[in-house]
């Protein structure tokens, strides 16, 4: 079988920023991957997202008479895909698979990875390309993983967005003030009922956690900086938004 292995450590762009904030590892392919549907020994292509040196999916061509298909395959169980729309926001999915066949002419789709109970999230663009008497080729277009922890990631989004530019609406709680030296509250909707709520630093670590008096968030102890707040509900709902300690 012959393999079509991403080293993105070689052939990724990627857009750095200081270890405070994470990075988003970007990549987009010229030219793009190519998957020649029907060809033999076949084709499969192998993709690691997180730059862990470990292949996320692979995908692949198969023959089942008459049929001739590809199929997207996660390689582990922390790893899930989802059909998306483009400027959607990732972290609010929730049909995740483990795999996907008979992409469609053009796809979007978004990945998570989970790792040490937190989700990761991703995205890539396939397509398929068809012309007279020739054999399909599925393409692998481009990707993007975000190394920040629950962070809400745009499909489409290349490089790491500030948290007032980033900053998703959520129907659960007001926060204020925000940023904040000591104090942060949350007013709750009247339907809510949060069971715990968690900072987590842009390096992904827990750094606070409470389930009782969760109205309020004391930060003194915390260094200044951006931090991900996550709120989880009695109904195990959960939903995460950004805070600054100023």
């Amino acid at each position: 079988m012959k393999k079509l292995f991403i080293m993105a450590v070689f052939i990724t762009v990627t857009m750095h920023l200081n270890a405070q904030q994470g990075e988003i590892i970007y990549t987009d392919f010229d030219p793009d991957l190519a998957l020649h549907v029907g060809s033999y020994p076949r084709d499969t292509i192998w993709v690691d997202f997180d730059n862990d040196n470990m292949s996320d999916i692979f995908i692949y061509h198969w023959f089942s008479s008459p049929s001739v298909g590809v199929q997207i395959v996660c390689c582990n169980q922390t790893v899930k895909i989802c059909r998306a729309e483009e400027d959607c926001d990732i972290s609010l999915l929730e049909d995740w698979k483990p795999n996907e066949f008979y992409p469609h002419l053009q796809e979007n789709y978004a990945i998570r990875i989970e790792k040490e109970g937190m989700p990761y999230y991703g995205w890539f663009r396939t397509y398929t390309v068809f012309e007279p008497f020739v054999v399909n080729d599925f393409c692998f277009d481009k990707y993007a993983f975000c190394t920040i922890p629950n962070y809400s990631l745009l499909w489409g989004q290349t490089s790491h967005i500030s948290v007032e530019e980033n900053r998703v609406p959520n129907p659960f709680a007001t926060l204020y003030p925000n940023p904040s030296q000591d104090q942060l509250h949350l007013q709750y909707s009247p339907d809510v009922k949060p069971a715990r709520v968690e900072l987590y630093d842009m390096q992904g670590r827990l750094v606070h956690t409470q389930s009782e008096g969760i109205e309020s968030i004391n930060l003194q102890g915390l260094a200044p900086g951006q931090y991900l707040m996550k709120v989880t509900l009695e109904d195990g709902k959960t939903y995460s938004d950004k805070v600054v300690k100023e």
